[in-house]
């Protein structure tokens, strides 16, 4: 697997969960 699509995918998963916490606290 190449480093940079697993930075990728590490930096989109991050902001996943970050977006998904925000949905739960605003909710």
């Amino acid at each position: 697997m190449r480093p940079l699509l697993g930075m990728y995918l590490f930096i989109l998963s991050i902001i996943y969960k970050t977006n998904s916490y925000r949905l739960f606290i605003d909710g």
